[in-house]
């Protein structure tokens, strides 16, 4: 019996440059997850550097933040994040070919913070 194994490779979930918060903001980023065929799998997103919930993570500048979420769905109504958030994760069978699944994210309106570069960092984890 062939082992099963997984890969994952992700493109950065980035929001751009942004001036006033007034509005959300909305963008995508892609990930890609290869299984061995008739594998099953679940995908999950952590929390980030400040292990937040899916809806309510950070985006860092220093001690400045802004408010960020990661989803599921174009209508950012079902947030992505791993085992500890119930239907957290996304999952699929794998085929041998990469399997590929969009990152929607949020910025909601909110006060707007002083000017910075502003970044978080996200851990994939595919259980299989």
């Amino acid at each position: 019996m062939a082992q099963t194994s997984c890969s994952v490779s992700a493109t950065g979930v980035s929001f751009g440059t942004i001036g006033i918060l007034d509005t959300a903001v909305d963008t995508t980023g892609d990930l890609a997850v290869t299984c061995t065929s008739g594998a099953s799998y679940t995908v999950g997103l952590n929390g980030g550097l400040a292990n937040a919930q899916p809806t309510a993570r950070l985006l860092a500048d220093g001690a400045a933040t802004i408010t960020y979420g990661l989803y599921k769905d174009s209508a950012r109504s079902q947030p992505w994040g791993d085992e500890t958030v119930s239907n957290g994760t996304q999952s699929g069978t794998g085929s041998g070919q990469a399997q590929s699944f969009t990152i929607y994210g949020r910025i909601p309106a909110q006060m707007s913070p002083i000017p910075g570069v502003y970044g978080d960092t996200i851990t994939v984890t595919v259980t299989y």
